[in-house]
């Protein structure tokens, strides 16, 4: 391993007995994601063609040639490798086709796409002997083994039991019987078939790294163990062009290079943000200067713990500090009680007492200059109600006006990474060294949730996330820093500073909302769509955004999105438990995602007709560029509609609640149970007309209906004629314990007007 700012020895020697990063420094999570320590949940498969798993020794390009083409070079030069084409520099490598040493013709697959190739991690261990290009690659993913063997391990075990029943795989995951059944491989006394593991190598383009991806390809094909990338430093370019400069990722986050580069993070974004200078979530009243009601001052005791201590805040005095975001399953934090409030705000906190997050958010809170710190644990008292109440509806001012918020993806904030590994061509030692790390995943922040777990996937931290100014993301030992900002994201690899063109969740909504205040405009009910509109469609991305996302107690559905729902209360008119009266018929129109994954609350959480009645991802199946108008569709008439609230927060818990609607109401029966996977589709008939499908809320109603079960169908919005097809979106409804004056919403479905041809017209409740 190389220190950060030296050279180190890269000797073959060195390489191979290099020391390797204790298992407890990175396996913080699941084995099955040891493969890719990804911010969102699981890396996704990789695809691939066969010929990349049939091809020989010479390897195999992933694609096939276009006839169309005959190009053999690009406009800028690079040289076009079709498939099953010759080497051009024959004699360079009998491994796999790549540029030769000290080439500056880049390669590129058919119509400049990027060039791939596979090859086993058996014939790259016979090119190392003569070619330093396959030497480099070879050792680097060797040396990083204890990133991939137990995901490679997990997946043996898995392709070995083909016939293992869901209950089965689910106990296994839990008893990781693989790191048994390989422990000699896990631990190193014996070697792993290299014949069965292929590597999927994909060339720079556009800047970026060459990535080295290991698949266990004569198990299962195309599923990813691990993914790598290879790299020089700026400045020292090596021979061999296929390794692009890049930053390195600092090994400790609390060394004076890392801590210069989060200050100029920040630096950077004070003096020349607007939007995030000027944030729209510390708008204040004169009611609520928008301080969080207690700090932490925290205090430097040199060589002692530090000196936490609760304190009230006072209107007249400014604040600078940090704020705290967390997943409280992985920080364990401790928490200020009634019992021990007095104690925190009259002598200390007990340093002994926080878990290893929190003392580093203090230390580094510290390290930046910080002298106060909130963290929602100490700061609002635990097992008062009235306390929580106060200040949960306050999370935008709370982390708007925080300085810089720290969010914790893991157990801890990883302020210890793992150290550089670089790797000499030992056929050309005078070579510029070429570093190898576990390749960083940027997707997580631009995409919905996968997993739920993850910080990126918790209900609470989606708010808190968007109501920073700035954040800064700290990952586990294999991760990166990230900055991220209502302007722009950095990170210590470079690979987001490359792409500014995607935007986040936060981006979206904050420039909505600063447009709708700006503009003052009001909804488009006409067929215009006004600028309540385009805050409309950004709550339906947040809501399908928010739903899958993971929460410890089903009664926070509600609340851990109130305060964000307090931003769009002047302009979407009333909130009824998850759904805006602005354009609620078609917010009714919502659909479980994967019927599977959604269950019902055991205890009461919403009426029937809103998402929150269940847990669970929801979708709306409508191009809402283009909004549903009168003048295109006809509406049901809303009679009445109304919840009652748990407390004082008009976004947070319900009691109850209910909506009454005016439409043509018909009968349909379950035809079938065989589900469509993943959508928990059902079919559903009427004699004389074809069948429809009805998408269940959750399991649970799934598990109610049988074939035959008569259901409810209640149009609330049709195609007018000439417009799309004379469609009808309708509720599906079975009454509450036989009592027909009242409904419960089990699922929705999209059917033909045909279907309603006898329908009838009544007022039909919704509870």
């Amino acid at each position: 391993m190389a220190s950060e700012n030296e050279e180190p020895d890269t000797s073959e020697k060195a390489v191979e007995n290099a020391p390797r990063p204790a298992g407890h420094m990175y396996i913080r999570i699941p084995d099955s994601m040891v493969n890719q320590i990804l911010r969102n949940g699981f890396i996704p498969e990789k695809k691939s063609t066969d010929s990349a798993y049939s091809d020989g020794v010479r390897g195999s390009t992933a694609y096939h040639r276009d006839n169309s083409s005959t190009r053999s070079t690009t406009t800028d030069g690079s040289l076009i490798i079709h498939r099953g084409d010759p080497d051009p520099c024959p004699g360079n490598c009998d491994a796999f086709i790549h540029p030769p040493y000290t080439s500056t013709q880049p390669y590129r697959g058919e119509n400049d796409g990027g060039y791939h190739v596979s090859v086993r991690l058996s014939d790259l261990n016979l090119g190392a002997a003569k070619c330093g290009f396959c030497f480099i690659l070879y050792n680097g993913v060797l040396a990083q083994r204890e990133l991939w063997i137990v995901e490679l391990a997990r997946q043996l075990w898995v392709s070995e039991h083909p016939d293992l029943e869901e209950d089965e795989i689910a106990e296994a995951m839990q008893k990781k019987p693989w790191k048994e059944e390989f422990k000699d491989e896990i631990e190193g006394g014996k070697e792993i078939d290299e014949e069965g593991v292929w590597l999927d190598i994909s060339f720079p383009k556009d800047g970026e790294c060459l990535s080295v991806c290991l698949n266990p390809g004569f198990r299962e094909p195309g599923r990813t163990i691990a993914e790598l990338e290879f790299y020089t430093r700026p400045g020292a370019p090596s021979p061999w062009a296929a390794f692009t400069p890049a930053p390195h990722i600092h090994p400790d986050v609390y060394s004076l290079s890392c801590m210069k580069e989060i200050s100029n993070w920040i630096e950077e974004c004070v003096s020349s943000h607007p939007a995030c200078v000027e944030n729209i979530w510390t708008t204040k009243t004169a009611s609520d200067s928008g301080l969080p009601r207690r700090l932490l001052r925290l205090r430097d005791c040199n060589q002692d713990p530090p000196l936490v201590r609760l304190e009230d805040t006072s209107d007249s005095q400014n604040y600078k500090y940090i704020a705290l975001s967390h997943v409280w399953a992985y920080t364990e934090p401790y928490k200020t009680t009634r019992e021990t409030f007095l104690e925190h705000k009259d002598d200390r906190v007990p340093w002994q007492n926080l878990s290893q997050a929190l003392q580093q958010a203090v230390a580094l809170a510290l390290t930046l200059g910080y002298e106060f710190l909130w963290i929602d644990a100490l700061c609002i008292i635990q097992d008062d109600p009235s306390d929580k109440e106060r200040e949960l509806p306050r999370m935008s001012l709370i982390y708007g006006q925080a300085a810089v918020v720290f969010a914790a993806h893991g157990w801890d904030l990883g302020t210890e990474k793992v150290g550089l590994l670089a790797i000499r061509d030992r056929y050309h030692e005078g070579d510029a060294l070429v570093y190898c790390r576990l390749k960083m995943d940027h997707s997580g922040f631009f995409s919905a949730p996968k997993d739920p777990v993850s910080w990126l996937g918790r209900a609470w931290c989606m708010q808190e996330r968007i109501f920073a100014p700035r954040i800064l993301h700290f990952g586990s030992s294999t991760e990166e820093l990230f900055f991220e900002c209502n302007t722009l994201i950095r990170c210590e690899c470079g690979g987001l500073n490359r792409d500014k063109s995607q935007s986040t969740l936060k981006n979206k909504i904050t420039e909505a909302l600063a447009r709708v205040g700006e503009e003052g405009g009001e909804g488009g009910e006409g067929g215009e769509i006004g600028f309540c509109d385009e805050l409309w469609k950004v709550y339906i991305t947040a809501c399908e955004n928010y739903t899958p996302r993971g929460v410890s107690f089903p009664t926070d559905s509600l609340s851990a999105v109130s305060s964000l729902m307090h931003r769009f209360v002047p302009h979407l008119g009333k909130y009824y438990a998850g759904l805006w009266e602005h354009n609620i018929l078609i917010s009714l129109q919502w659909e479980a995602s994967e019927t599977g994954l959604c269950k019902r609350h055991e205890e009461y959480i919403a009426p029937s007709f809103s998402w929150a009645s269940r847990s669970g991802g929801v979708v709306w199946y409508m191009d809402i560029s283009q909004l549903p108008t009168p003048k295109t569709h006809e509406f049901a008439t809303i009679v009445d509609i109304s919840c009652k609230l748990a407390g004082s927060d008009p976004c947070g818990k319900v009691q109850s609640g209910y909506i009454t609607l005016r439409g043509y109401v018909t009968e349909m029966k379950i035809e079938s149970k065989s589900q469509w996977f993943p959508d928990g589709k059902l079919e559903m008939c009427k004699e004389g007309f074809e069948n429809c499908f009805v998408t269940l809320d959750s399991q649970e109603d799934l598990d109610r209906l049988q074939v035959g079960t008569v259901v409810k169908c209640l149009d609330i919005m049709r195609d007018k004629e000439g417009y799309h097809g004379n469609y009808v979106s309708g509720l599906i409804l079975l009454p509450v314990d036989g009592d027909d004056s009242r409904y419960n919403r089990v699922g929705f479905s999209t059917m033909w007007e045909k279907h309603f041809q006898d329908a009838v017209l009544e007022d039909v409740t919704i509870v």
